[in-house]
Parts: C-alpha cells; sequence; structure tokens
C-alpha cells in the first residue's frame, strides 16, 4: 500500500515538473540514445523510471518504450521459425529508455573557471543572446558532494542556490533603487561589466565553489572520447619517446664514461695549470690597465691645463686693457717703460699661431683610445678564451704533451697545430704594449711642458708686469705732485696780483669817473657858449655864401669821455671770448692748438670704478686734441668742454639710444636733444691726482 502511494507521489511530482520549471539539461538535441534499465513494461512504474533516467543522465527528456522482438529465423535457410502451432517465434521483447539531450556520466572538476569551448570541445552555443543559467545548464553544472542525488528540477533545488552564488561571483547583479545588489543569473553572458571578454581564456566564468563538477552533453561525448583517445595516445608515445630517451641517455653515460678516462689527463692538466696560468696572464693585464690609465689621467691633466691656458689667455688680455686704461701716470718715463715690455711680450706669449698649435695638439691626443693597443686587446683576448674553454689544448698549443689512458691502455698526445695560449702569452710579455705606448708617452709629456711653459711665460712675463705698472702708478699718484704745487703757487701768486692789479684799476676807474664828471661840466658850458656862437654864425650864414656845415658840426660837437667797466663785466666779457673761440674751435681744426695754449687747455677722461657721489676726472692717455674732455682756465676758474671729437662723431654717441653718451659722461654732462649741437660747460675743482665735477654741465644733441 504504501509502495503504490509513493509511487503516485513521485509520478505527480515528475508531472508538476515537466509543467512548471526548466529542464536540468539545456543544450542541442542530438540523435536520441537508448539506456539500459530495470523497468520490465509495467506501466505502473514507467514514469518513475523515466523519471529516475532524466536525472540520472542529466536529460532534457526520457521516454521508457518496449522494443518488440524480431521473429526467429533458421541461420541455415533463413526463413522463421515456427512454433507447433505455427506461429511465428519472436526474439524476447527489449525494455529501454530513450533519452534525449543527455550528459555524460563522469564529472569533470571547475578548477577555478569555466571557459566555454574548452579542452576542444565546440559547444556551438550563441553567447550573444544566452543567458548565465542556460550556459551553466549546458555544462550541467553541480556540486560534486551533491551529484549522486542530482535534482530532477532546477527550481527549487540546491542549483539555483549555487547558480546565484556564480552570478554574484561574476558580477551578474541587479542594483535596486536603495543600492542593494541582487544577483541575477537569467542576465545575458554580455551583459557581464567584461562583455565578450569574458569568454577570453584569460578571463572565463569564474567558479570560486571548489566542488563544483560539469559533464560533457551528449552531442560533444564523442569529441570527447576521441580527445581522450588522443590523450590516451599522446601518453603512450610519450611513454615511449621516454624509454627512447632512457636508452639513449644510457648510452650516453657508458661513452662518456670512456670519454672521461681518455679526458682525466686534460682534466688533471687543466685542474693544476688553468688558474696559474690565467692568474699569471690577468697580472700582465693589471699591469698594462696601470700603463693605459696613466695615460689616460695625463691626458686628462694636459686638457685641464690647455683650458688653464685658454683662459689665462683671456684673463690676460682683459687685464692689459683694464691696467692701460687706468693708468694715471701715464707720461711717466717708468709706466712708458713698463708698457713697452708688456706690448712684446703680448706679441709673443698671447700669439694666436701659439694658441692654435697647442689646441691642435691637443685635440689630437684626444681622439685616441688607448685601450685600443694591439698588444693589450690581444691579451685580454687570449684570457677570455682561456676563461671559457677546459682544453690543455688549447694552452699548449703546438707544444703537445703526452699522457696514457688507464682504461684503453693507449698513450695520447694533447695539442694543437695553432699556437696555444701559452706561446701567444710568452710572446706579449717580450713585447710589453709595444712602441704606439711609448709614443704616446713622449707626445704627452711634450704637449704637458709646453703648457707648463707657455702658463709660466704669461703669468711671469705678462701678469706680473701689469700688477707692477698698477703698483708703480698707484705709487707716483700718491706722491707729493711738488711741481704742481708750484705750479699752483705761481697761479696762486699770479691771481692775488690780478685781484690787486684789479682793485687797483677799480679806484684809478673811480677817480677817472670823478675827473670826467668834472669835465663834463665844462664840456657842457663851454658847449652852451659854442652853440649860441653857431647861431650868431648860421644867422650871418643866410647873407653870405653857404659854408661846409661839417666842419661847423664837428666843432660844436662835444667830447664825450668813455665809462670804466666793472670787473664783472671784464669776467663776463672774458667768458664770452672763451666760448666764442671754443666754439670757432669746434667749427675749424686749425684753431684747437690755439685754443688750446690760450686758455691752458688739458686733456681729461672719467676714472673708472669710481666710489662716492662726486665724479672725478683724470689726466687722459689720448691727446688733447682727440680728447673727449677739454678742461680750461681763466680767472681762477675750471671749466670742462666736450672735445671736438664729440661733435665731429655724434652719430656714434647718439646710438642706442645715448648709450655711449651716458656712459662716457656720467656725472660730468647730462645728455639732452634740441634742434642744434649746443654746449654748457661743466664747473671743475682741483682735488687731489685730479679734478672733482661741482656742477655738470649739458650737452645737446640735434634731434
Amino acid at each position: 500500500m504504501l509502495s503504490k502511494i509513493s509511487r503516485v507521489i513521485i509520478l505527480v511530482l515528475s508531472i508538476f515538473l515537466i509543467i512548471f520549471t526548466n529542464s536540468l539539461a539545456f543544450h542541442k538535441n542530438n540523435s536520441p540514445a537508448l539506456s539500459k534499465t530495470d523497468w520490465k513494461g509495467e506501466k505502473e512504474t514507467k514514469k518513475e523510471f523515466e523519471i529516475l533516467e532524466k536525472r540520472l543522465s542529466c536529460a532534457n527528456s526520457a521516454k521508457a518504450d518496449v522494443i518488440k522482438g524480431e521473429p526467429k529465423f533458421d541461420e541455415k535457410t533463413g526463413k522463421d521459425l515456427l512454433d507447433e502451432n505455427g506461429k511465428k517465434i519472436y526474439e524476447d521483447d527489449q525494455y529501454v529508455i530513450e533519452i534525449k539531450g543527455w550528459h555524460h556520466e563522469s564529472p569533470i572538476k571547475a578548477d577555478g573557471k569555466l571557459q566555454p569551448n574548452r579542452v576542444n570541445l565546440n559547444f556551438d552555443l550563441d553567447y550573444a543572446n544566452l543567458k548565465l543559467v542556460d550556459l551553466l545548464l549546458t555544462y550541467c553544472i553541480q556540486d560534486e558532494t551533491k551529484s549522486k542525488n542530482r535534482p530532477a528540477q532546477f527550481k527549487g533545488s540546491y542549483l539555483e542556490e549555487l547558480y546565484l552564488e556564480i552570478a554574484l561571483d561574476n558580477n551578474y547583479v541587479d542594483i535596486d533603487s536603495n543600492g542593494n545588489v541582487k544577483p541575477n543569473y537569467n542576465k545575458k553572458i554580455f551583459d557581464n561589466p567584461l562583455g565578450a571578454d569574458i569568454l577570453k581564456p584569460e578571463n572565463g566564468i569564474i567558479i570560486k565553489n571548489p566542488n563544483v563538477v560539469w559533464y560533457v552533453p551528449d552531442y560533444l561525448i564523442d569529441k570527447y572520447r576521441e580527445n581522450e583517445k588522443q590523450k590516451e595516445e599522446l601518453e603512450k608515445k610519450a611513454k615511449i619517446e621516454a624509454e627512447k630517451k632512457k636508452k639513449k641517455e644510457e648510452e650516453r653515460k657508458r661513452k662518456k664514461a670512456i670519454k672521461d678516462a681518455e679526458i682525466k689527463a686534460n682534466d688533471d692538466w687543466i685542474s693544476e695549470n688553468k688558474e696559474n696560468l690565467l692568474q699569471e696572464f690577468k697580472v700582465l693585464l693589471n699591469v698594462f690597465d696601470d700603463n693605459i690609465n696613466d695615460l689616460e689621467n695625463e691626458r686628462k691633466k694636459i686638457i685641464e691645463l690647455f683650458n688653464e691656458y685658454k683662459s689665462l689667455i683671456e684673463t690676460a688680455d682683459e687685464a692689459i686693457d683694464i691696467a692701460f686704461d687706468d693708468l694715471i701716470n701715464i707720461q711717466d718715463e717708468q709706466i712708458k717703460s713698463k708698457k713697452t715690455e708688456i706690448r712684446e711680450n703680448k706679441k709673443i706669449y698671447l700669439s694666436n699661431i701659439i694658441f692654435e698649435d697647442l689646441e691642435k695638439k691637443t685635440k689630437y691626443i684626444g681622439k685616441f683610445n688607448f685601450s685600443k693597443n694591439k698588444n693589450y686587446k690581444k691579451l685580454k683576448s687570449i684570457i677570455s678564451k682561456a676563461e671559457k674553454v677546459n682544453s690543455a689544448a688549447d694552452f699548449v698549443g703546438k707544444d703537445k704533451i703526452t699522457f696514457i689512458v688507464p682504461l684503453i691502455g693507449k698513450e695520447f698526445s694533447i695539442g694543437s697545430s695553432k699556437i696555444g695560449f701559452i706561446e701567444q702569452f710568452e710572446d706579449i710579455k717580450n713585447q710589453s704594449l709595444g712602441s704606439d705606448y711609448t709614443v704616446h708617452q713622449k707626445n704627452l709629456k711634450e704637449l704637458r711642458n709646453d703648457l707648463q711653459s707657455n702658463i709660466n711665460n704669461i703669468q711671469q712675463l705678462i701678469l706680473e708686469p701689469v700688477d707692477q705698472i698698477k703698483a708703480l702708478d698707484e705709487e707716483l699718484g700718491n706722491r707729493i705732485p711738488w711741481k704742481k704745487y708750484f705750479i699752483y703757487f705761481v697761479i696762486f701768486i699770479i691771481i692775488v696780483s690780478a685781484i690787486g692789479f684789479l682793485i687797483f684799476q677799480q679806484r684809478k676807474m673811480k677817480a677817472l669817473q670823478e675827473e670826467s664828471e668834472r669835465k663834463v661840466g665844462s664840456l657842457k658850458t663851454d658847449f652852451e657858449g659854442k652853440l649860441r656862437s653857431a647861431a650868431e654864425q648860421m644867422r650871418y650864414a643866410k647873407s653870405q655864401p653857404v659854408q661846409n656845415t661839417e666842419n661847423i658840426e664837428q666843432n660844436i660837437k662835444p667830447q664825450v669821455q668813455e665809462t670804466p667797466k666793472t670787473p664783472e663785466q671784464v669776467i663776463a666779457e672774458k667768458y664770452d671770448e672763451l666760448i666764442s673761440e671754443y666754439n670757432d674751435a669746434l667749427n675749424d681744426f686749425s684753431k684747437v692748438a690755439e685754443f688750446k695754449q690760450k686758455w691752458s687747455g688739458l686733456a681729461l677722461s672719467r676714472k673708472e670704478r669710481q666710489d662716492g657721489t662726486k665724479t672725478i676726472l683724470i689726466n687722459s692717455s689720448r691727446a688733447f686734441e682727440k680728447s673727449e674732455i677739454w678742461c680750461v682756465t681763466f680767472s681762477d676758474k675750471f671749466f670742462g668742454l666736450p672735445g671736438s671729437s664729440v661733435k665731429s662723431n655724434m652719430a656714434t654717441y647718439m646710438n642706442l639710444d645715448f648709450e655711449k653718451a651716458n656712459r662716457d659722461f656720467k656725472g660730468v654732462f647730462s645728455i639732452a636733444t634740441g634742434t642744434t649741437y649746443n654746449v654748457e660747460p661743466c664747473v671743475l675743482r682741483k682735488g687731489g691726482a685730479g679734478f672733482v665735477v661741482e656742477r655738470n654741465g649739458k650737452i645737446t644733441f640735434p634731434s
């Protein structure tokens, strides 16, 4: 009774699953297969066995059926066999279950991920439209620990939970409005963030559960069996190859044993001699390295020495120019002699010919690669080869050595037809680095001596004399200029005398003025008398012939005495005379010498590198005619005027926004533009060895 109830329940459940659930297997249907069964044709148990077979084979459908037995026949006659009633005798009926869309019974480990079309199996699926659940069902994904009791349906089984885990692990999820994540195995394969890339071998469907297995679908079972057969054949072939390799290795070992016996003496010789020989080779190589390093270091020093020499030339040229420009006592005989000496030494030791020759030699030695020495390269090659080889023949060469192989009992010789390492080494050892090294040593030494000699000459014969002439000029400038002081004293006496004379003249002029006023009064009275006399004569002339009126006018014209000039008027006229003759000298170069002599002209130049607020002017090395600043004097006053060369070279001074004018006349003349070239002199004061600018002048250039 209970058994019948159970069968009814199973039948009802089966019908429910068929109507309301998905099939467990989802893949292409191949030709149906017949599965053996314990069913004996009972209608009551038919459905039960169909469901059981469907579950066991993971099939899309299972249908129990009876295959009627064929009529028996006589194999000799080929006629049907008949029973005693004359009826045909049949073979026994066969009870089978026809399954469609089934899977192979052997599980395959997922091993972390599922890769479509793996192991050379083409599932031929429409992946673009395929859902994740369909792919998992196609592979019949199961939990190995639960696969013995595989569910007959998908819905409500453990597979749902398993497939949801796989969906979550591969980011097949839905996110609701609250941000909650929910796995969804009904998403299409390509709905994954990786898209189609999820099918690539390096990606695949992630399977984290280690118990997950899959089964080959029926339409790929033949291919799977073929692959397994090929695998077995490959394993068999590999085994045969391994056997062959083993035999080959044994033969090799046998031959090696014989060969080892033959080369034992070679190994012994190498063991005893190779390292000692290599050490000897390397000792000589170290010597060669030291020699080459010496050449390299010497070359570096020479290049540094040349750069020092080059810099010293530039320094010496600049030092000479600065020293000569700053000289104040240029007329001193010692200074003149020293300048001549420096100029002569400059021609000799700052010559471009010497510099270019030394530069050419330095560049020449800089091109050499000392490590390309023939013997050095050969020795390195010998060492490199000797380190790699373990053949005594390579070392001894034509000088052969003889030994006996105990295993064979024969005498063998080790040697070569070529010259060995030992003989090559001895040749190099005797030659050292050869003549190239000696030549390089000589050339480097000579070049270094030449450079050092020229450096010493520049320092001793140019720079030191320059320092001496600067010191001498400074010393002369600090001496008390008694001669100049005497001249200033004489000038002072002259000025005092002139002032006394002017005072005397002023007093004399005053006396003359008083005398003239007295005479004017007398002349006025006399003039009035003469006017009356003239009037009478004119009345008389009316009756007389016309006389010469000029004589009359001359006779009656009063004699007026000239008024004497003040000292200020005299100085003003003197200043006007100076400016007039200065303008004449600017316009006529022939009048410059006369102008200089009359106004005690002196050539000045602006002292460089000045400190303080006042500008100092010193004696110029140029002639008065060519100097930029002229100093003139009268009435104990000193005035500075631009030389004639400034006006004749106006374009130079006006260039680049008066750059040269502003530089040369800084603190002496202010620069301006106007309609014509015009000059206002600066006022100077005698101070020390030069003149101090008390009030700036002005130069106006035509715009």
